[in-house]
């Protein structure tokens, strides 16, 4: 059966973190733990609020982004 371009391109997500994250991948990526990384997601959640009490849907789609990106981080 063939996934919907959506899932295609989540999982594509979850490679690119893996990677990223892997032995072999980025020094500063693999040197991230989940303390390391609170205060971007903390900010990022933030920047999703004020996108949404702007009402600005595009930059709220934006921000859903950058949130999802620390959520599957931290997931991996």
């Amino acid at each position: 059966m063939k996934q919907p371009q959506d899932l295609r391109s989540f999982d594509s997500l979850r490679e690119i973190l893996g990677i990223l994250r892997s032995p072999e991948g980025c020094p500063c990526d693999r040197a991230q733990t989940h303390k390391s990384m609170r205060d971007s997601f903390l900010e990022e959640t933030y920047e999703v609020l004020e996108a949404l009490d702007a009402d600005d849907k595009d930059r709220f789609c934006g921000e859903l982004g950058d949130l999802l990106l620390q959520i599957v981080f931290h997931a991996e």
